[in-house]
C-alpha cells in the first residue's frame, strides 16, 4: 500500500468513527434551560453496562451547569446502549468520549464526568473529567462543589 492509499484508509477510518459519534450523539435529547440565567447544578448518575469491553459495569456521575440547554434524562439509555457496542480498551478512554459527546451537545457551562468501575482483585477505578467554557467562572458555586 502507497503513501496515498494508506491516507485514503486512514481519512475512511476517521470518517466512519465521525459517522458513528454524530449518529450517537443525536440520541442525546435536550430542551431550553428554564432559567438561563440562574447557575445550577445539574446532577445524573447511572450504572451501565458494556457488552464489548473489558469493562462490563460502569457508574457515571454527571455534574453540569447549564446554559442554554438542559439534557433530557431518558434520553440517556439509547446513547448508552449506542456506547456499549464498542469495545472500550480504557476508563479513559470512554470518559474522554463521553465529556466530548456531552460537551459538544449540551454546551454547558461547565461539566464534569466520573466514571468508576471496580475491578475484581484490584478495587476501585475512577476517572473524573471536567470541562467549562471559556471566560466562564463562579468560584463561589465551584467552591460549594467539592463537598457535595
Amino acid at each position: 500500500m502507497n503513501r496515498e492509499e494508506s491516507e485514503d484508509v486512514a481519512t475512511s477510518g476517521q470518517a466512519i468513527r465521525g459517522s458513528k459519534r454524530l449518529k450517537r450523539r443525536a440520541l442525546l435529547s435536550t430542551q431550553n434551560n428554564p432559567d438561563p440565567d440562574r447557575d445550577y447544578l445539574v446532577h445524573l448518575e447511572l450504572t451501565f453496562e458494556l457488552s464489548r469491553s473489558d469493562l462490563p459495569s460502569v457508574r457515571l456521575q454527571l455534574h453540569y451547569v447549564p446554559d442554554r440547554l438542559v439534557l433530557l434524562p431518558d434520553s440517556l439509555n439509547n446513547y448508552f446502549k449506542a456506547l456499549a457496542g464498542t469495545n472500550w480498551e480504557t476508563m479513559e478512554s470512554l470518559g474522554a468520549e463521553l465529556i466530548t459527546d456531552l460537551a459538544n451537545e449540551l454546551v454547558p457551562r461547565w461539566i464534569q464526568v466520573e466514571l468508576t468501575h471496580m475491578r475484581q482483585g484490584v478495587g476501585e477505578h475512577r476517572v473524573v473529567l471536567d470541562d467549562r467554557q471559556p471566560g466562564w467562572d463562579n468560584p463561589i458555586f465551584l467552591g460549594r462543589l467539592s463537598t457535595l
